[in-house]
Formats: C-alpha cells, structure tokens, sequence
C-alpha cells in the first residue's frame, strides 16, 4: 500500500514538472515572437531619393512632377519643400509625387518621408513681369496709362517717325525693340513678353496738341505747351 502511494505521488510530480516545462516553452516561443515582431516594426526605412522633377522651370501654381525612389505612399505623408517653402502634395506613389509650386524663390527641391529626406535639382521660377516701365521720345513728352502710352506732337508736326527707348521688365523682351524706328502716324502695338511667355500688349499714339511750341537746344528741338 506504501509503495502505491509512493508511486502515485511520482507520477503526479512528473506531471507538474511537465506543465511546469511546457509553460515555459510556451513563454520563450511568445516572447521570441513578440522580439522578432518588435525588429520587424523598427526596421528602418530606406531615405527617399529624388531622381529628376519636371518639369525644371515654371511658375507659381504649376504642377510640378518628382520621380525617384522611396517615397511614402500617402500624400501627406510626404513633405515637399521648394527652396524651403512647403507645397502642396496632391498625389503619392512610392516613385512619383505630384505637387502645385508654392510661392517661393528659385532653389532646390526637397522631399522628407519617414525614411529620411533628400534634395533634388533646382526648380527654377520664370519671372510673370511684363510691363513697360520707361517709354521716352527725345524731344517730346511722354505719358504711360495702363497699357497706353502717349506721345505729345505739335498739331503741325509731319515727322511722325520716332526711334522710343524703351526699358521693360527684368527677364522681358519687347516687339518692336527698343530703338528701333517706327511709324506713329497709326497707333503701335507693343508687346511685351515675359520670362514665362505671357504677353501684354501696348497701344501707342500720337497725342496732337495745339499750342505746342518749340526750342531749339544743344542742337536739339524741344517741344512745350504755351
């Protein structure tokens, strides 16, 4: 009956110990599960890299495309800076962003994800400015309003032929160019281009006033009212 008993208590302390062991297994497989699943979420991600934009020059507002490598998926989750200045991410994909050119100034190209940040090429901006900002004939009075300009002749004056200098806005060319000679017995159009090939054109005329005497000086005649 001892030896029963002995034997009973045996088996029942072996059998704690094999739970006891098999616990144990279950919380080492748990915890390498949760290591290997913790190094899986901190891998890192690798940093964008940007390839090329296009295109390379434009103007506020433009949709600019940007290729490259490593970008985040989500468009916000994307920061896009021109020369430091933040734009607006309107499509993402892991290759390619699509973004509007902020108001800024010409510089490089930014892209920040969680993986890193990289810079690209330099966005160039074009210049809007068209405008005539001197128009003189020597010898007469000249008047500029909006987008017209006026020349003030005597009433009897036959020399309608007049060679203006002209200055326009920086980045800008004009059409007919500055010195060149025109005919002003009609209105001129001038037109003025600007960097980013928008136009605005000028209209010039002859202003005929009465009464409008003449000097002569250093060679030169000049014309005045009285």
């Amino acid at each position: 009956m001892g030896t029963d008993r002995r034997q009973v208590i045996k088996l029942v302390n072996n059998n704690q110990m094999t739970k006891s062991v098999l616990c144990i297994y279950i919380a080492v497989f748990v915890s390498l599960v949760t290591l290997f699943s913790n190094c899986s979420d901190e891998v890192e991600k690798p940093a964008p890299q940007v390839l090329a934009i296009n295109p390379e020059k434009g103007v506020i507002g433009e949709t600019i495309t940007i290729t490259g490598s490593n970008f985040e998926t989500q468009s916000d989750q994307n920061t896009v800076t021109f020369n430091g200045i933040k734009a607006s991410v309107t499509s993402a994909t892991s290759s390619m962003l699509t973004v509007i050119a902020p108001t800024s100034t010409t510089g490089p190209i930014t892209v920040k994800t969680s993986g890193g940040e990289a810079t690209g090429s330099v966005f160039t901006y074009l210049s809007t400015d068209k405008a005539i900002t001197k128009f003189s004939v020597d010898g007469y009075t000249t008047t500029i309003v909006g987008n017209t300009i006026k020349i003030d002749v005597p009433a009897f004056t036959e020399n309608k032929v007049f060679s203006p200098d002209i200055t326009v806005s920086p980045q800008a060319t004009i059409t007919p160019a500055s010195g060149e000679l025109v005919d002003f017995a009609n209105a001129v159009s001038y037109t003025v281009v600007a960097e980013d090939h928008s136009e605005t054109i000028y209209k010039v005329s002859l202003n005929y006033i009465y009464g409008l005497k003449s000097i002569r000086f250093n060679s030169a005649t000049k014309y005045y009212d009285g």
